[in-house]
């Protein structure tokens, strides 16, 4: 995700692309968690030495929940600051690292189908949202 430092006017840059999870090179398997590519928008201005702006990456996640196993899918999205030095001679400026760190950062740590649910009985299994325990167990 270059941006050409000349290719920014005075009045600021604005710019959509679609992003494979693949493309930010996270280190882990992104491409299942996310239903097709994300959405980036940014709006960038240039100062004599930075480029400064706003930016939002947005897809859609599919992922289980964390208590009780059901597949979830749920629209994703953060917004975050881009500000990034450059020297005279650079030419480009790479978006991607901080695209990257925001990415992971923006992920949800804990997913859940609904606020209350009630995940699986330790004891047997089922899941407690759409059947009652009939094991010894404490729910």
């Amino acid at each position: 995700m270059k941006i050409k430092i000349l290719d920014i006017p005075p009045q600021g840059l604005e710019f959509t692309s679609l992003v494979p999870p693949s493309f930010l090179g996270v280190g882990f398997d992104l491409e299942g968690a996310f239903l097709g590519p994300l959405r980036f928008t940014a709006l960038v201005h240039k100062t004599a030495d930075q480029v400064t702006g706003e930016a939002q990456l947005a897809g859609e996640l599919a992922t289980r929940c964390s208590r009780c196993l059901t597949e979830v899918t749920l629209p994703w999205n953060v917004s975050f600051s881009v500000d990034i030095s450059y020297q005279r001679h650079d030419e480009s400026v790479d978006l991607t690292p901080d695209v990257r760190d925001e990415m992971i950062l923006g992920l949800p740590v804990k997913i859940l189908c609904v606020d209350a649910c009630r995940g699986l009985c330790a004891g047997c299994g089922v899941n407690l949202n759409i059947k009652s325990c009939k094991c010894q167990c404490k729910e």
